[in-house]
């Protein structure tokens, strides 16, 4: 019962926090802290934002944006282009990579989903850790 009532706390307090915002500029923030990771990665941004104001709270659409930029630029094909579009109507990010298969796309909103490549990559990242120690001590010599 507390749980629901923490949760009810925080969802008027969040609710409270809502104002007038402008999500291009938002966007534009949120572009901006990316920019220097997606050129590592060989990566533009392409941003088609028209003014656009809409009541909510900032910190958390923040995150929402930062989330989906951040996963075009983990998962987009490596010297891709990303394009946001941004209107009164929609806010878009597109990015070039692997389509999700069927099976995927049907788990894809599952709370701590993750799927097979992803599996497959921690075990061969951690694989290699034991290795990386091993190379870190001999590097640094004894005391380490």
């Amino acid at each position: 019962m507390n749980d629901v009532l923490r949760f009810g706390s925080v969802a008027e307090q969040v609710l409270r926090q809502e104002k007038r915002l402008r999500i291009d500029k938002l966007v534009a923030e949120v572009v901006d802290d990316y920019t220097l990771l997606a050129k590592t990665r060989g990566m533009t941004f392409v941003v088609d934002a028209e003014p656009t104001t809409v009541r909510v709270n900032r910190d958390m659409m923040r995150h929402v944006i930062s989330n989906l930029v951040s996963n075009a630029v983990r998962h987009g094909d490596a010297g891709s282009v990303i394009i946001i579009t941004c209107n009164q109507h929609d806010l878009a990010i597109e990015n070039v990579c692997n389509p999700l298969t069927k099976q995927q796309l049907q788990h894809v909103f599952d709370p701590f989903y993750r799927s097979n490549d992803w599996h497959e990559a921690a075990r061969r990242q951690q694989r290699h850790r034991p290795l990386h120690r091993e190379n870190a001590a001999r590097r640094q010599g004894p005391g380490l």
